[in-house]
Formats: structure tokens, C-alpha cells, sequence
């Protein structure tokens, strides 16, 4: 669905409500020459096309805050802005509270009907399907309970939300004559599906740049406010000027205006970028060169070969993003004497929910270590990750504008359609989906007997049946682990805050009680040190592996889903069940088949004599395929952790 559906597209152009919604657009101010909109891919996926060539670091939509519904301009507003002041656990203490103000504002003005300022941008949005509203049986398709669960538990908070607002819309009903709870639905299902928020002033509703399809590309969005970025000098003292804003190439705004502007300011429009930055090597020919170099230079170790990621994984949720590349081993020594780690325990017992503490405290104190230094390290990352303070910005100021912005890697031509990656965290389902994840859950603390070889891996995990019995308990006493493509299991961010487990960190401490070697002081909990012992570690990480293939997709292959996406191109919902199941199997699949190779080079590595050929040994592996060369590059940080303290 790349390229435009001209006759479904020639149909819905000619639709009253596109051709007064662009109209609106204009009278208003935004600037969005370079696309082309409404626009109908494959039988019917509404989304936006270039209408002329779009190269890398360039601006092409430019929407005003005057077009903008923000959570600010609820605040602002005479009228609302009193309600949500007055009640404040709805619509500012609340875990959904900027949602819930929007979804306030948009009712409010959904009531207006065509008097309204923003009918023209009501009438366009289209409600999103969400599984919250699916049957039993269709939930079931998805083959993931944590999935049916939360759906289950959405339902349970829109219900829990109605019932908070209603009581509040009965105190000002002529404000809102004829408000129901279908209304609130379908306006709480416009403000979450559409709306903006990470890295930006206010949570917001942009019209026209939320109908951009998501997809893991690498178009990126900013706020450029017009006055300020004409004029900033190298002295900023609000805070205006960042690098990321000042690459961007915002002439698009001005291309009936440039022959009136002076050079110097042009410049600045124009923004700057240095040439190695717009360097950009395909996944396909990095492959390549990796392999030439892998080739050319057998005195390499397979992590000396250069970075190997994925080419879909950029996200919007920072501006200097690391890439998901992580460093997890780079961190202080985890056996230093730390004079503090008692009161750091006993700071965070205290932290702990009430129904938390009693499992808490029965788990071992090498497992809190092990959590606190999770904690440390989501610390560090909340730390690195920092947001513009944004004093500047005016919710509705005309010469303020949301731009939606290329980078290095996505360029777009005439007729492609425009499409933005939402953050790789949000794990959004569509074929081959890098961001997906299979989710398992795993059990906090264990009795000493379970600490077995020959135990542990079933005893670890909870099953679907103990899940659904009791569900509430359940997810105080476990821990999600998520399993993505080509990835090993460290654990995962969700807006770089630490939301999964760290598996092997996991199993190492668990599985203490079962080593009987000599070296069992040299063992750390978060990084490998010890050969036979990481062999251990990984033979678990293995059978649990096959026990969730075993327990979940004993009846799932990866031919008959294929198979079965083939054939519901044309019906939207099973697409996405059968996309879900096919990325789930790919996942389980490369999981396996990574694991299954280190444990190869491991094992060859422990054999007697043979301590000292790790390269030898790693290579002859990776020359074998290219699976097998990628597998060793996805494991190239553990390789280096293990094998260089050998």
C-alpha cells in the first residue's frame, strides 16, 4: 500500500466534508503544498500522498496552533477550563487525564454541530476499531491472553471514565444538551488514537498530521515558531534553539516569500547539516559490507565488525536517540562495594504498593540487587533522556506551527504515501513489524526447591490458566518478559523506563543454587562471566523458549499463517489477527534459532582444550549462513562481555 488507489482516491476527493476541511486549513494558516490529501491506498486505507518530491531533513506540512486543539487550550478555555479546574481528579490527577480533557473539549464542540470553528476537523475524523469492542472469539484469534486482558481491562476504564464524566457533564447539562455515553466513546477514541504528545508542549490534536498511517519510518515532528527562528542568535535565553530544530529545512513555509528574504535568514530557514549526517547505508548493503569486512579480516572478533541494527527503528520519542543501541554491560562494576545498598534496599521496600511488600520481602536479597539495579539504570536513562522546557510556546499563536519533518534515512516521491513512526514502544501490529513483541509472564520469587536445572524453566513461568483464575494477584506476584525479533531478552523500555524483565539477569540469579563450580564468586547477575555457567543460563532461556512454543503455538506454523494473511487482505480486522500471529511466530522463530547458535558456540567453546578458540569458533559458526552471521552479530555485546574476561 505504498502508492496511491487512483480511482478510490478520485471518489473520495470529491466528498464535501475533505474539500471544506482543506479549505479550513488554509483560511487558517497551515501550509501542506508538498502533500496530497485525502488519499485511498489498496481497497481502502485512508492516508496521505507527496505531492512532490520530499529529500531528507525537509519540512512539508506545517499546521498552526490556531488549528491545534491542545490540552493548554482546555485550560485556557473561559468555559472548560473552570470544569477541569474543579475537578481536578479527572482531569488533572487522572492516569488518562490529558485524553480525558480533550475527549471534554471535543464533545463540547462536537454538540455545537456545523457552528462550531472545528466542525470541519470533526467531521473528517474517522473512528479507530479498537479490540476493546471485539467479540470473545475474535479476541481469542490473537493467541496472546495478556492481549484479551488488557482489552478486557480497557473496557472496564472506559466504563470507569463514563461513569466519572457523566456525573460531572449532569452539573452543566445545558452546556452539553443531549451528551451519552456513545458521544464519549467516540470522542475519547478520536483524542487517544489521534493525538500528539512525547517531546512536545501539550498533548495535542493535530489536524491533517494525524492522518498520516503508521509505519516504522523515519519521519520525525517539531515546533517552529516563525519570529523565533528568523531571529535567534547564538545567545537563546528561551530556550529556542536546538540542533535537532535548526537542521530541519523549513522553506516550504516561505516558497512564495524567498525571493523577499535576506540571505542570512534564509540560511536559517533553510537549516544545516552536516554532510556525514546525511550519510545513510541500507540494511541490505550494510549486510554486505559486514560481510566483506568479516571476509577480509578473519583477525576480527564478531563484535569488531561494526554496528548491525535494524533500518526500522527510529522513534520520536527523543531527540537524541540512541537507536535501542544500548549499551547494557556499559555500567559500573556490579560486585563494587556500595556503602549505601542497605538503606537503598530498605528505601525501596518502603516505595512498594502495599500488596507488593509481602512478596517483596520473601525474595532473596541477590534478587532485590537485581532489581535495584534495574532501578539504577532506568535512572540513568530517565536522565539522559530530557525534554525542552518549551516557554516560548503560545497554544495559539498563528506563527507557531506542529511541521512534520523527513530525516536521514526516509525520502519520499510523488505519489508515495507519508507515513510516521508513532515510537517503537507503542509495538503497533502490521507485517514484519520490528517494534512487536511476544509477551510472557514469569513468576517474582520462586521456592528453593524450584531452583532446579531440571525445574526451573517451567517453574518460572505462569501459565494462561493461573493467569486468568486470578489476575489482579497474578500481577502483583509476576513480571513481564518480552521476546522481540532478533533481539536478545535485557529487558525492554517503554518510553525509556524499564517495563520487562531482564531474563538472563533472571535466570542467573535463580540458577546460583544449582551451579556447583569452583568460580561461583566470579559470577555477576548482570552481565556473563563464567563459560559453564552462562551455558547453564542459556539451556534455560532455551527450554522456556519450548515451553512457550509448546504451551501457545503447538498449533500455530508459520506457513498456514502466511497462508491465512494471503487470503483476509481485504478484511482489515483479520489482517490484523493474522499479521499479530505471523509476527509472534517469526519472533518465536528467530528467538529460537539465536539462542540455539550461541548455545552451539558455547558448548564448543567449554570443550576441553578448546577455551582459547572462541574466534575460531564463533566465525565457523557465522560462515555458515547468513542467519547464522546475523544471529552473532545480534549477540556481538554478550560475546564481548563473556568472552574478553576469559
Amino acid at each position: 500500500m505504498r502508492y496511491i488507489n487512483p480511482n478510490l482516491t478520485e471518489d473520495i476527493k470529491k466528498q464535501d466534508k475533505y474539500i471544506k476541511f482543506k479549505q479550513w486549513l488554509i483560511d487558517n494558516g497551515a501550509q501542506f503544498d508538498m502533500v496530497d490529501f485525502p488519499c485511498v491506498y489498496g481497497n481502502g486505507l485512508m492516508g496521505i500522498g507527496a505531492k512532490k518530491e520530499i529529500g531528507q531533513f525537509k519540512a512539508f506540512l506545517f499546521i498552526p496552533n490556531s488549528c491545534i486543539i491542545s490540552v493548554t487550550r482546555v485550560k485556557n478555555d473561559p468555559f472548560l477550563g473552570e470544569i477541569v479546574r474543579s475537578h481536578q481528579g479527572v482531569f488533572m490527577k487522572h492516569s488518562d487525564a490529558d485524553q480525558l480533557c480533550l475527549a471534554l473539549f471535543l464533545m463540547h464542540e462536537y454538540l455545537k454541530g456545523p457552528s462550531s470553528y472545528w466542525w470541519p476537523y470533526l467531521e473528517v475524523m474517522n473512528e479507530s476499531d479498537l479490540a476493546y469492542k471485539w467479540s470473545e472469539d475474535e479476541l481469542k484469534l490473537l493467541n496472546d491472553y495478556e492481549v484479551i486482558h488488557q482489552a478486557k481491562a480497557y473496557q472496564d476504564d472506559i466504563n470507569e471514565e463514563w461513569e466519572k464524566m457523566s456525573k460531572i457533564l449532569q452539573l452543566y447539562q445545558d452546556q452539553f444538551p443531549g451528551v451519552n455515553k456513545a458521544i464519549f466513546e467516540k470522542m475519547y477514541n478520536f483524542a487517544c488514537t489521534r493525538c500528539f504528545g512525547w517531546t512536545l508542549p501539550s498533548t495535542m490534536m493535530v489536524p491533517l498530521a494525524d492522518f498520516l498511517n503508521h509505519h516504522p519510518s523515519e519521519t520525525q515532528y517539531e515546533i517552529y515558531q516563525k519570529q523565533l527562528h528568523e531571529v535567534k542568535t547564538s545567545v537563546d535565553s528561551q530556550g529556542y534553539k536546538t540542533s535537532k530544530r535548526f537542521s530541519i529545512d523549513y522553506s516550504e513555509l516561505y516558497e512564495k516569500d524567498q525571493q523577499n528574504i535576506d540571505q542570512d535568514t534564509l540560511k536559517k530557514i533553510k537549516g544545516e547539516v552536516e554532510e556525514k549526517d546525511k550519510i545513510y547505508i541500507p540494511r541490505p548493503q550494510l549486510m554486505k559490507e559486514v560481510k566483506r569486512k568479516f571476509i577480509k579480516q578473519p583477525e576480527l572478533n564478531m563484535w569488531e565488525l561494526g554496528y548491525w541494527s535494524s533500518d526500522e527503528e527510529e522513534d520520536n520519542d527523543t531527540e537524541d536517540e540512541d537507536n535501542g543501541d544500548y549499551d547494557y554491560y556499559d555500567e559500573e562494576d556490579e560486585d563494587a562495594v556500595d556503602p549505601t545498598e542497605l538503606i537503598q534496599q530498605e528505601k525501596y521496600l518502603k516505595s512498594l504498593k502495599p500488596e507488593e511488600k509481602p512478596f517483596m520481602e520473601q525474595i532473596s536479597d541477590i534478587e532485590k540487587k537485581v532489581i535495584l539495579k534495574h532501578d539504577n539504570l532506568t535512572k540513568k536513562r530517565k536522565a539522559k533522556y530530557t525534554e525542552e522546557d518549551f516557554k516560548w510556546w503560545n497554544f495559539d499563536d498563528r506563527e507557531t506551527y506542529f511541521v512534520l519533518t523527513t530525516k536521514r534515512k526516509n525520502t519520499y516521491q510523488v505519489g508515495e504515501q507519508l507515513l510516521n513512526c508513532y515510537g517503537r514502544s507503542y509495538g503497533f501490529c502490521f507485517d514484519k513489524n520490528q517494534y512487536d513483541s511476544i509477551q510472557i509472564r514469569i513468576w517474582k520469587s520462586l521456592s528453593r526447591e524450584d531452583k532446579d536445572v531440571n525445574k526451573l524453566a517451567k517453574a518460572i513461568l505462569v501459565t494462561e490458566e493461573q493467569f486468568l483464575e486470578n489476575q489482579d494477584e497474578i500481577e502483583s506476584q509476576s513480571k513481564l518478559v518480552r521476546f522481540k525479533m532478533n533481539s536478545l531478552n535485557e529487558g525492554t523500555k517503554h518510553q525509556h523506563i524499564q517495563t520487562s524483565l531482564d531474563l538472563l539477569s533472571y535466570l542467573r540469579a535463580h540458577l546460583l543454587v544449582a551451579y556447583q563450580g569452583p568460580d561461583i564468586m566470579k559470577i555477576k547477575m548482570t552481565e556473563p562471566t563464567l563459560l559453564d555457567y552462562e551455558i547453564m543460563v542459556m539451556e534455560q532461556y532455551q527450554y522456556l523458549l519450548l515451553l512457550l512454543k509448546q504451551n501457545r503455538f503447538s498449533n500455530i506454523t508459520l506457513q498456514e499463517e502466511e497462508t491465512l494473511l494471503k487470503e483476509n487482505q481485504n478484511d482489515w480486522k483479520k489482517k490484523f489477527i493474522y499479521s499479530y500471529r505471523l509476527s509472534h511466530v517469526r519472533i518465536l522463530n528467530s528467538q529460537l534459532s539465536m539462542i540455539y547458535n550461541m548455545l552451539m558456540i558455547l558448548r564448543d567453546c567449554n570443550e576441553p582444550g578448546r577455551a582459547g578458540e572462541f574466534k575460531k569458533i564463533s566465525r565457523q559458526y557465522a560462515s555458515i549462513s547468513d542467519e547464522h552471521m546475523q544471529n552473532c552479530l545480534n549477540f556481538r555485546k554478550y560475546l564481548k562481555a563473556l568472552f574478553e574476561q576469559q
